[in-house]
C-alpha cells in the first residue's frame, strides 16, 4: 500500500441543511475505474437524497493504463474523467435559484482527490453560465472497512433560476498533478514504500521514495537544474500516474439546509405560551417528503444563557412554513435567542433566526447588600427573603428592555408601611411625606415600621410584534424589615406663678414647672413642666440615631378684665415647636433620649384671671447607620394641660396660682395611621409662641389628623 507523507487539505462534513452537490471519492488499495453508474446501498445515517454523477468503483484502474505523457523520463496517465447530464427535472429538485454543495463521500481507505470540476448551466431563451471549483483533496485514511467513513464539501454552485439543464463534468485525479510540498525544498512528492533513492548536491537534498507500483511524482513546474540527476528505481512494470479510491459522486446529496427568513412572533415574553409562532422560510422538509435519514425539518431554540426553550406542537406545513407552539420558562431573563431550523448546530447562518425573550426581574441595588443580584421568582417558587432596615433606602431595578421594545405599563406593589421620603426643609419651616411611585421601572421606597415576610412584586407590559400588547409575569420578592422599638415615659409636675422680674417691665409669669430663679428674664427651668425619656429596643446591628420633635397641636390664653368682662381669646400658633430637631436635654447623648418642656407666658397686668391652656405631640424618630437613609417615627406622648393665675391689685406681688389644671401625657407607639403615615409633618412654626407660615384656625386639627 502507498502512503502520501505530506498533509493534504481536507474538511470535516458537518450536518447540513441546504440543498447540495455532492461527490464522493477515494483512494483504494484495489485499482479502481469508472463505470456506469450505480446504485449503492448507504448506511445509516447517509441521506440518499442527492443526485449520483460520478462513480469510481474497484472494477479496474481509476486512472487508465500507462499512457504517453513523459517528463524527465517519467510516465504520467491521463486522470479519469466524469461527465453527467442534468435534466430540467434534476435541476428543479436541487432547487432553482439555490446554492447547492458539490459533496465528495469516500468509500475505502487512502484519500480522496478530484480535479478541477466544471458546471455548465444552459439558460432558458438562449445562453450559458459556467461555474468551476478548483482541485480539491482530503486527508489520508487507512479505514480499509472504510463505507462512507469520510462525506465532505468539496465546494458550492449557485443554480441559477432560468437554468433548464446542465452538465457537470470533472476528474477523479489531477491531469497536472503537484504534490510538491515535502521533500527539502519542496521539490518532490514522497510516497511510502518501495526502493529509496538520494541524490546529493551541493545545494539541495532530495529523498523520492519509491511506491510498490515503481511510481515517483516530479513537480513539472519547478527549474531545479538537478531534477534531471535524480535516479529512480522501481520494482519493475511501467509507472501509473495516482490512482482515485472508490468513489461515488452526487449533486443535491443529504439534505437540504434550509433558510429562515422570519419567525412571527419572534419575542416572548417568559412564562407565556405562543401557541401560533410561525416560520418562514425555504428548504423545509415535510412529513411526506422525510427520509429515515432527512427527516421532517427539526426546529431548535436555544437561549443565550444556554438554556433551551421549550417548544411543541412542530408543524412543518411546506417547504417553506413551519408553524410551532413556543413556551419560555418562566425563570428566563430577558435576552436574546436564536431559532434554527434543521440540524443543530447549524451548518449556516441561514438557517438561524434572532429571537428575544422578555424576562422579568426585580435587581437588588448593590448598596444594599443582598444576598443575590436577582432576588425574584417568577415560577411560583418562593424568592430568598432579603433582610433590611427600617429607614434603609430600597433601591431596586429591573433589567433593560431591548431595542426597538418599549413598556406601556409598569406596575409596582409593595407591601409593609412604605413611603418615597420624608423631607423636613432647610429652614425646617415644613415636613411632608411623599409616597412611593409605582409607575417607573426602577423602585425607590423605604419601610418605616419593621415587619417579617413583605412581599413586592412587579409587573410590565409592552406591545410586541405580532401579538399586540401583553404583559409580563409577576416577578415577586420578599423582604425582612427590622428596627427598633421604643417606649416613652413622661414625668409631669405643676404650674407656678413667678415672683415679679423686671424684663423690662416688671412682670410676674405663669410657668408650667418652675424656674431657676438665677436665670433672670431667661426663666430657664429648674423644674421642667414635663419630661420625656425614651428607652430603645431591638436596636439592629449598626446602630442609628435619634431626635425629637414636637408638634403644637393647641395654646391658647384666655381671661376675664378687672372689670370683670371676658377677654378676647389669644391663640399662639399651632405647628413646630420653634426649632427641628427639638433641643433635647443632652445634647452630646450618642442616642439622645431625653427632652422636656416648660410652657409659661407673662401674665398681663389689664386681667383680673388668665388661663394658659396647651396641648402638643412629642415624636420620637429614629434612622440607622446607614447611608442616604432617613428617620422613622418610633412613637410620640400626647400630653396636655392648663394653669390659671389670679390677680389681687391690693397685693405685691399681685398674681398667684388659682389652679394647676390636669395634666395628661399618653404614650403611644407610631403606627400606619392618618396621611402621613404616623411622622410628624407640619407647614407652620411657632416660634416662642408666635407662629411663622400661613396660619389658618384648621391647623390645630389637621396636626391632631396625623395621628
Amino acid at each position: 500500500m502507498r502512503k502520501l507523507l505530506g498533509k493534504l487539505g481536507g474538511a470535516i462534513l458537518r450536518p447540513f441543511l441546504h440543498i447540495s452537490l455532492a461527490f464522493l471519492i477515494h483512494y483504494a488499495v484495489i485499482p479502481c475505474a469508472t463505470l456506469p453508474l450505480q446504485a449503492q446501498t448507504l448506511p445509516a445515517g447517509v441521506a440518499p437524497d442527492g443526485i449520483l454523477v460520478g462513480q469510481c468503483l474497484p472494477e479496474g484502474v481509476c486512472t487508465g493504463n500507462p499512457g504517453p505523457a513523459n517528463y524527465n523520463n517519467f510516465i504520467f496517465s491521463p486522470a479519469v474523467t466524469y461527465s453527467h447530464n442534468l435534466s430540467a427535472s434534476d435541476l428543479q429538485s436541487l432547487g432553482l435559484g439555490n446554492t447547492i454543495p458539490l459533496i465528495a463521500a469516500q468509500t475505502g481507505s487512502e484519500a480522496m482527490h478530484l480535479g478541477v470540476t466544471t458546471m455548465t448551466f444552459n439558460l432558458k431563451g438562449g445562453g450559458v453560465i459556467t461555474q468551476t471549483l478548483p482541485e480539491w483533496e482530503t486527508n489520508y485514511s487507512t479505514n480499509s472497512t472504510c463505507n462512507f467513513c469520510d462525506i465532505e464539501i468539496v465546494g458550492w454552485f449557485n443554480v441559477p433560476a432560468n437554468a433548464i439543464s446542465a452538465t457537470i463534468s470533472g476528474a477523479f485525479t489531477d491531469d497536472d498533478w503537484k504534490l510538491s510540498f515535502w521533500s527539502g525544498h519542496g521539490v518532490i512528492s514522497v510516497w511510502e514504500g518501495g526502493l529509496p533513492t538520494t541524490q546529493q548536491s551541493a545545494d539541495e537534498w532530495v529523498a523520492p521514495l519509491i511506491s510498490e507500483y515503481g511510481y515517483i511524482a516530479l513537480d513539472p513546474t519547478s527549474t531545479n537544474p538537478y531534477l534531471g540527476n535524480v535516479i529512480a528505481d522501481w520494482l519493475g512494470g511501467p509507472m501509473a500516474s495516482p490512482e482515485s479510491a472508490p468513489e461515488n459522486i452526487y449533486l443535491g446529496y443529504g439534505c437540504n439546509t434550509p433558510t429562515i427568513i422570519s419567525v412571527s412572533p419572534s419575542t416572548w415574553f417568559a412564562g407565556k405560551t405562543y401557541d401560533k409562532v410561525t416560520i418562514t422560510g425555504t428548504g423545509f422538509i415535510t412529513a411526506d417528503k422525510a427520509t429515515a435519514n432527512c427527516p421532517v425539518t427539526p426546529v431548535h431554540i436555544g437561549a443565550a444563557d444556554n438554556s433551551v426553550v421549550t417548544v411543541s406542537n412542530v408543524n412543518v406545513a411546506s417547504k417553506t412554513k413551519i408553524t410551532l407552539t413556543v413556551a419560555p420558562p418562566a425563570s428566563d431573563p430577558t435576552e436574546s435567542a436564536t431559532v434554527t431550523a434543521g440540524i443543530t448546530p447549524a451548518a449556516a447562518k441561514s438557517q438561524t433566526f434572532a429571537a428575544q425573550i422578555l424576562g422579568n426581574q426585580i435587581q437588588c441595588d448593590p448598596s444594599m447588600n443582598c444576598t443575590q443580584p436577582v432576588i425574584s421568582t417568577a415560577d411560583g417558587s418562593e424568592p430568598p427573603a432579603q433582610a433590611v432596615v427600617v429607614g434603609q433606602p430600597i433601591i431596586l431595578n429591573t433589567p433593560a428592555l431591548p431595542s426597538g421594545i418599549t413598556a406601556t405599563k409598569t406596575t409596582w406593589t409593595v407591601g409593609g408601611t412604605n413611603i418615597g421620603g420624608y423631607t423636613v426643609a432647610p429652614d425646617a419651616s415644613s415636613a411632608t411625606v411623599t409616597e412611593t411611585v409605582l409607575k417607573t421601572s426602577s423602585l425607590n421606597t423605604f419601610w418605616v415600621y419593621p415587619q417579617e415576610g413583605i412581599p413586592v412584586s412587579y409587573t410590565y407590559c409592552a406591545n410586541i410584534p405580532g401579538v399586540g400588547n401583553q404583559c409580563s409575569e409577576e416577578a415577586k420578592a420578599t423582604f425582612n424589615v427590622s428596627g427598633p422599638t421604643a417606649s416613652i415615659s413622661p414625668t409631669t409636675t405643676f404650674w407656678s406663678v413667678t415672683p415679679q422680674m423686671s424684663c423690662p417691665n416688671t412682670v410676674q409669669f405663669l410657668y408650667f414647672g418652675y424656674p431657676d430663679p438665677t436665670s433672670g428674664c431667661n426663666h430657664t427651668p429648674l423644674v421642667q413642666g414635663i419630661s420625656f425619656d425614651a428607652t430603645l429596643s431591638n436596636v439592629p446591628d449598626g446602630g442609628g440615631t435619634a431626635e425629637w420633635v414636637q408638634l403644637i397641636l393647641k395654646d391658647t390664653l384666655s381671661g376675664v378684665g378687672l372689670s370683670g368682662a371676658q377677654a378676647i381669646p389669644t391663640s399662639y400658633g399651632v405647628g413646630l415647636d420653634n426649632t427641628y430637631p427639638y433641643k433635647p436635654d443632652d445634647p452630646d447623648d450618642a442616642v439622645i433620649t431625653k427632652a422636656s418642656d416648660s410652657p409659661n407666658n407673662d401674665l398681663d397686668p389689664n386681667l383680673a384671671r388668665e388661663t394658659r391652656r396647651f396641648k402638643a405631640d412629642m415624636y420620637y424618630l429614629w434612622k440607622p447607620q446607614i447611608a442616604d437613609s432617613i428617620f422613622v417615627p418610633l412613637g410620640y406622648v400626647e400630653w396636655s394641660t392648663s394653669g390659671t393665675g389670679v390677680q389681687h391689685t391690693k397685693y405685691s406681688p399681685p398674681w398667684t396660682l388659682a389652679s394647676s389644671g390636669i395634666t395628661t401625657a399618653v404614650f403611644n407607639p407610631s403606627s400606619d395611621t392618618g396621611n402621613a403615615h404616623g411622622y410628624p409633618t407640619w407647614s407652620f412654626v411657632v416660634t416662642n409662641g408666635n407662629s411663622t407660615g400661613n396660619e389658618n384656625d384648621d391647623q390645630g386639627e389637621e396636626l391632631e389628623e396625623q395621628q
